[in-house]
């Protein structure tokens, strides 16, 4: 299992995506164990609106399970105009199972980096 992880990372980083910065991060608990992160910011550039929440592959559980928060994949992005968007907030959210921390996860954007421990996340009534 170890050689196969070791080989994936050896293989090339992608030029399409890039990480993005988010506002707020929160999570919710729909149910005793669904667990679901949802994810605002601001569209820097006209036509990438896709973000995605990009979980790190681990072969065992850390204490905060990173994710990165990632847009312009598969969007034509030298071709995209910058300045304001029609839409200028994006939102997205990833369930949680099977890429939680002992602890909590940890957000990573383009400049910041946010831990959310298990004790913060929310239960909705």
């Amino acid at each position: 299992m170890k050689d196969s992880v070791k080989a994936f990372h050896e293989l090339p980083l992608s030029r399409g995506c890039r990480l993005v910065d988010f506002e707020q991060t929160g999570i919710v608990t729909l149910w005793e164990d669904v667990h679901v992160l949802i994810i605002t910011g601001k569209v820097l550039v006209s036509g990438v609106v896709e973000v995605q929440l990009v979980p790190y592959q681990y072969v065992e559980q850390p204490e905060y399970w990173e994710i990165e928060v990632v847009g312009g994949c598969g969007n034509r992005v030298k071709d995209a105009l910058p300045g304001p968007s029609p839409e200028p907030m994006w939102t997205t959210a990833i369930n949680l199972k099977g890429i939680m921390g002992t602890l909590g996860v940890e957000v990573i954007g383009a400049s910041k980096r946010e831990r959310i421990p298990l004790e913060k996340f929310v239960r909705l009534p």
